[in-house]
């Protein structure tokens, strides 16, 4: 919710840029990293007899975009605007070819990780607390981009939203 894709990236490439292009391509670019990895992996995982080791792996690259995201806004005095747009935009795509790293071994070790008849419960609690969780986010990103309407409002939900991410790793 601090980095939502409806909500507060449009304001921050909106804030760099008044290209309809850029804006256009941030609802492309996640889902275009999340599909495409999982079509090239799903053989590979399929093979793997532990799964957690790749999670790991696999999703510090959907998390570290939003590191790169907090410094390239407090970055953004320095930059031209569109290097921090490209920069931006390629970030988003790496956080979605992270997302599609992570997904097959993730969801594989879901399946082994959950008995089949709690499998429904626990990935519907799982989503509702994520929903929950971005939700708050969302609200905190309003408060925060109220109060620093500038590059420091963007760094600081950026920032923040990488401390969630470093605390969910652990």
């Amino acid at each position: 919710g601090l980095a939502s894709f409806v909500s507060v990236m449009p304001l921050f490439v909106r804030s760099i840029s008044s290209s309809a292009i850029a804006l256009a391509l941030i609802p492309w670019l996640q889902p275009l990293g999340w599909h495409v990895p999982q079509l090239l992996l799903v053989r590979r995982v399929a093979r793997l007899h532990r799964f957690h080791p790749a999670v790991l792996r696999a999703t510090i690259v959907e998390r570290l975009p939003f590191l790169g995201l907090a410094v390239l806004a407090l970055s953004l005095p320095w930059l031209p605007r569109q290097v921090a747009v490209g920069l931006t935009l390629t970030l988003l795509l790496v956080f979605g070819l992270g997302g599609g790293l992570t997904a097959p071994p993730w969801q594989s070790l879901l399946v082994r990780m959950t008995e089949s008849r709690r499998r429904g419960a626990f990935i519907g609690i799982m989503v509702g607390a994520v929903q929950l969780m971005a939700a708050i986010g969302a609200w905190s990103a309003g408060r925060i981009l109220e109060r620093f309407p500038d590059r420091m409002g963007f760094a600081l939900c950026f920032g923040i939203g990488t401390a969630a991410l470093v605390v969910s790793y652990g």
